[in-house]
């Protein structure tokens, strides 16, 4: 991966809120991490020819970053980075080194989160295991950190554009049978699970 452009698209950063200690005046968050493109990809961030009004419209409403640098372009490497705030050298997770321990995810931003009394989510394509062992299988939900969300519907390995080859979300195959529309669709229903319940949420 050359370049990892992420968008933190809501109405404040997850670090920021951990800050707070009245539930009214913490926002939810939604983390939309978009994978393999250049700085420029989306009209957002200047592209004048790909049209993506639905991002465009999540950025004008919520955090745009335009200063990223990315210290380790490789996607399992950048991945452990994100969720942990860690360069490479102290998380260890790359393809080489092996996976990220998991007592180094006990200190991550979705676990934090959980902690400040948010309801959080995963969807999606996860990108590293969370492990402690040598022999470890990353097309396994077992060295995934499931359990440390309160709705877990991340995918093994690169997940699958079909919907239905992606067990968390399998249940969206009919309606939407590209992985993309049914992840958003899990994400909408989270959201309106989560207000129902009355739970400030962090959608990731």
């Amino acid at each position: 991966m050359n370049f990892t452009k992420f968008f933190i698209i809501v109405i404040s950063l997850a670090c920021t809120s951990l800050g707070y200690t009245q539930k009214k005046t913490r926002p939810n968050i939604v983390f939309l991490l978009s994978d393999d493109q250049t700085s420029i990809a989306t009209g957002c961030y200047g592209n004048t020819q790909v049209v993506t009004p639905n991002m465009d419209n999540l950025a004008k409403q919520g955090v745009l970053f335009k200063n990223h640098y990315n210290t380790t372009s490789i996607c399992m490497a950048s991945r452990a980075i994100i969720m942990t705030g860690m360069y490479e050298y102290k998380t260890g997770c790359n393809f080489l080194h092996g996976p990220l321990p998991k007592e180094k995810f006990t200190k991550s931003y979705p676990v934090l989160l959980k902690q400040a009394g948010y309801y959080t989510g995963f969807a999606g394509k996860f990108g590293f295991a969370v492990d402690n062992g040598t022999n470890w299988n990353e097309r396994t939900q077992e060295v995934l950190p499931g359990q440390e969300f309160d709705v877990w519907a991340g995918g093994i390995g690169q997940t699958h554009y079909k919907t239905d080859k992606n067990k968390a979300i399998a249940k969206y195959a009919k309606k939407y049978p590209h992985s993309s529309r049914a992840y958003a669709a899990w994400a909408h229903d989270f959201i309106k699970q989560a207000k129902v319940q009355g739970n400030l949420f962090a959608c990731l």
